[in-house]
């Protein structure tokens, strides 16, 4: 009795196994295109500010959102953090800043995040982020 009871079960799972691998053939391609999308609409917006015209950050947020947060990096994670850190006068802790990154529905790639993000504030070209010592960072004067 036991002994059917388990093949029903390893049939059925293996049933399973086999319908979710197909699924993920069909999604596949479709998660790619999503992916190459919500790239071309970060670069896109961030083209646009440097014109001086600010997308809607919501209805951004909103398109990029549909599957959950929006993975960003780069000069858009750098232009949420100035946003951030623009409310925060004596700095802010980095993984403090990430938190609020997060609650605005963003999210970055990598093992510790929010070391990420210190490498993205490192890195700015602009050179708008300074570190006060301690994982306490800041927006320079000419901000």
């Amino acid at each position: 009795m036991k002994e059917e009871r388990v093949q029903i079960l390893k049939e059925m799972f293996e049933e399973t196994k086999n319908e979710y691998q197909e699924v993920m053939k069909e999604l596949d391609p479709l998660l790619e295109r999503r992916k190459e999308l919500e790239d071309k609409l970060i670069h896109l917006d961030a083209l646009l500010r440097d014109e001086g015209y600010e997308v809607s950050r919501e209805s951004h947020k909103e398109t990029l959102g549909l599957f959950g947060e929006s993975i960003i990096s780069g000069e858009e994670a750098r232009h949420q953090i100035v946003k951030i850190l623009k409310n925060a006068p004596g700095g802010m802790h980095y993984r403090k800043i990430y938190k609020k990154l997060e609650k605005r529905g963003y999210k970055m790639k990598g093992k510790d995040p929010a070391i990420n993000l210190i490498a993205h504030m490192s890195n700015d070209k602009k050179e708008r982020f300074e570190s006060s010592g301690k994982g306490i960072w800041q927006l320079k004067d000419k901000v």
